[in-house]
């Protein structure tokens, strides 16, 4: 299916976003006892911008 490729870049952006929310927020939980808005707010952002800036500079 080349729709599902990793070369397309809103499933590229979509797993990269998923990926970062799912670990920094588990250690936002674990280690900074952080609230669960926050990580994932902070993880959405910080997973956006680097595929932005990945994709931008391939």
């Amino acid at each position: 299916m080349p729709e599902l490729s990793m070369r397309n870049p809103w499933v590229f952006t979509t797993v990269n976003v998923v990926a970062w929310v799912l670990v920094w927020g588990a250690v936002q939980l674990l280690l900074f006892d952080g609230g669960l808005f926050e990580a994932v707010l902070q993880a959405g952002l910080a997973g956006i911008a680097f595929s932005v800036l990945y994709l931008y500079f391939q």
